[in-house]
């Protein structure tokens, strides 16, 4: 019977704790901020994991952006594409807080950077001949110059 006892003490002790260790971090997690009302800021344990990885992963190497500007032709003038009836269906402009120069605990450092990298849309030249449309939806499009127009595909 004492054994059953220490046992029921020992779990009431263990709930209560759970409980409090919750309800502090919900407070604390409440007094943040969050760019969404459903959402939760990382957890200290992902942030300190995302700034040890922005200090070993080689950011400082800027090779991908010079070689990203590469035939670069043109950006559109526009950010959304709309359907027939006016409603947005690619809206780029949402994305434009990565460029921002932040540093979000939230992202992965570097799929951040690439997120950064596909912001740089529009059409590109690949190779004479060759062009490459970017960043209008979330495909991309390719055109060959032939002797007598333009083939997509």
């Amino acid at each position: 019977m004492k054994f059953q006892t220490w046992i029921n003490t020992n779990c009431i002790l263990t709930v209560s704790a759970i409980v409090l260790l919750l309800v502090t971090s919900m407070i604390t997690i409440a007094e943040e901020d969050h760019f969404d009302s459903k959402g939760k800021p990382p957890s200290k344990t992902t942030v300190e994991h995302q700034k040890n990885l922005r200090k070993s992963l080689p950011f400082s190497d800027k090779r991908d952006f010079e070689e990203q500007k590469k035939g670069f032709i043109a950006k559109p003038d526009y950010d959304q594409i709309k359907d027939e009836s006016g409603n947005v269906v690619w809206d780029m402009g949402r994305y434009d807080f990565l460029l921002q120069g932040k540093e979000f605990d939230s992202i992965h450092p570097s799929l951040q950077r690439q997120a950064i990298l596909n912001m740089n849309y529009g059409l590109y030249e690949v190779v004479p001949g060759i062009y490459q449309v970017t960043g209008i939806r979330p495909g991309e499009h390719h055109i060959y110059q032939r002797e007598n127009g333009l083939d997509r595909i």
